[in-house]
């Protein structure tokens, strides 16, 4: 009976272990991770071309530069393969106006390319700008 509760805590350590690890590695953790780093701390040792980093930096200023806060984050992961993924994380931010209504919308959209270096882990292969943050006004 022992030999059995034993065997069965292996089993479950385990399994909790391999969840910890894919769900930390996952593509999405990865851009939210790099995305965390670029926006709101800093951005040493990331393994990024200077030009993909300046595509998320300019979402981050655009928002700063018009005074309107931190903006919505959305990740979402689209086309998973084998050895590859693409993430979509969409940037917003709603302006209202003093009756609460909404003024303006500004919104903006990144593609992350992600390649599978080994088992456990994703590497960002380059950003795309799908659409550039902008103002979207309402009618």
């Amino acid at each position: 009976m022992k030999k059995r509760i034993q065997w069965i805590s292996v089993m479950c350590l385990l399994v909790v272990t391999t969840f910890f690890l894919f769900g930390r590695t996952s593509p999405t953790d990865v851009v939210e991770t790099t995305i965390e780093k670029i926006g709101y701390t800093s951005q040493e040792h990331l393994p990024l071309a200077k030009a993909d980093i300046d595509k998320i930096t300019s979402f981050f200023t655009f928002t700063e530069d018009h005074h309107l806060g931190k903006p919505s984050i959305k990740i979402k992961e689209a086309s998973p393969l084998k050895d590859q993924a693409q993430v979509i994380v969409t940037f917003e931010v709603i302006q209202y106006q003093p009756d609460n209504s909404i003024q303006n919308i500004y919104n903006g959209t990144l593609v992350f390319t992600l390649q599978k270096r080994s088992f456990f882990t994703w590497e960002i292969d380059h950003v795309d700008i799908l659409k550039e943050m902008g103002e979207h006004a309402t009618e």
